[in-house]
């Protein structure tokens, strides 16, 4: 236990910020596991366009939309530290929308290049920005 003051201080295992949930050991499953759980119910929906013979193209919207942005959301931040269960969840979501829509849906990895790329590239067009090198002429 942590004492300040002489008084024990509450720890807390996770905690959520702007919708990410932070695990206090940096871990990111719960906030994966949420996302994929509030995805999944989501699938109901994308099922219901598909029976009623919705346009592909509009399934997909719907997909990007409300299923991978939930699913990606923050990917910037714990892509790169997901666990092999965490990876498989996301896929395993992915891969149900893909056969529901008849598609092949974009891996979330290659997602995360991009997205890390994109914030990257953000970064270093902004000059003020604090990881922006400023030793440079």
């Amino acid at each position: 236990p942590i004492i300040i003051k002489g008084q024990p201080i509450e720890q807390v295992t996770t905690y959520k910020y702007l919708g990410i949930t932070i695990q206090s050991d940096l871990r990111w499953t719960s906030h994966i596991s949420t996302q994929c759980k509030k995805a999944s119910a989501r699938l109901y929906h994308l099922r219901k366009l598909r029976q009623l013979h919705v346009d592909c193209h509009l399934q997909e919207l719907f997909f990007t939309a409300t299923i991978d942005s939930l699913l990606l959301f923050g990917i910037t931040v714990w892509g790169g530290r997901c666990t092999a269960r965490d990876r498989n969840n996301i896929n395993r979501v992915q891969h149900i929308a893909g056969k529901i829509m008849n598609t092949t849906v974009q891996p979330w990895g290659v997602s995360h290049c991009q997205r890390t790329i994109m914030r990257a590239k953000k970064i270093i067009r902004e000059p003020l920005h604090p990881l922006t090198d400023d030793t440079e002429p």
